[in-house]
């Protein structure tokens, strides 16, 4: 069960990078914006939640949380981008009429 809800907190961790991510490149800002939003997104929660309850901050006891938040906002940075680009490219001059 253990196993269970560290992937299962991966996983939240980066989908949460994910969308502080996407909320913050809306605002047009750069790759360190969409890093440190991403971060505190995915981690800022449950942070909070572990002070309040009183118990050591999950991720100080296992740091690959901050390491997937950060690779998923950088990936989340270049794919936004990327299809963004693709959205604003021009029709193929096939499917003009």
């Amino acid at each position: 069960m253990e196993e269970l809800s560290f992937w299962v907190g991966i996983i939240a961790s980066a989908a949460f990078a994910i969308t502080g991510g996407l909320a913050i490149l809306e605002r047009g800002v750069d790759l360190f914006g969409v890093l440190v939003l991403g971060i505190i997104t995915a981690i800022g929660g449950g942070a909070m939640r572990d002070v309040i309850m009183g118990v050591p901050v999950f991720w100080t006891d296992a740091p690959i949380y901050i390491l997937v938040a950060a690779i998923a906002s950088i990936l989340t940075f270049y794919a936004e981008s990327t299809l963004h680009n693709l959205r604003f490219t021009k029709p193929s001059s096939i499917l003009t009429v």
